[in-house]
């Protein structure tokens, strides 16, 4: 993971929002295009032990948060929105919801 993003690992960050949102982007991107096998089945016991260790005693910094969710987080998200997918009455957000709601957030 590219250590630029910031490695103050003391206290939460509010500054340099967009090198974190570039850092997620492109799993993000990735996960949007619905290629491949539903990674929440296959490779449910990886991921799934990733999420299930302790929590640190200490914070570990922006860039391992970025990292976890670039590489276990979001890959492994719930296809809901993907096309054809018929089990829930509810699609993804479009590309202007989540930076409406990314704005809201901010």
């Amino acid at each position: 993971m590219n250590s630029e993003l910031n490695d103050n690992k003391d206290g939460a960050q509010v500054n340099d929002l967009s090198k974190s949102i570039q850092g997620i982007l492109p799993s993000l991107d990735l996960f949007n295009e619905f290629e491949g096998q539903d990674k929440t089945v296959i490779n449910k016991d990886q991921w799934h032990s990733q999420l299930n260790e302790r929590l640190p005693d200490t914070g570990q910094g922006l860039d391992r948060v970025i990292e976890q969710l670039s590489e276990w987080i979001i890959p492994n998200g719930l296809r809901t929105g993907a096309p054809g997918f018929s089990g829930w009455i509810t699609t993804a957000p479009t590309v202007a919801a989540v930076c409406a709601g990314l704005a809201s957030m901010v």
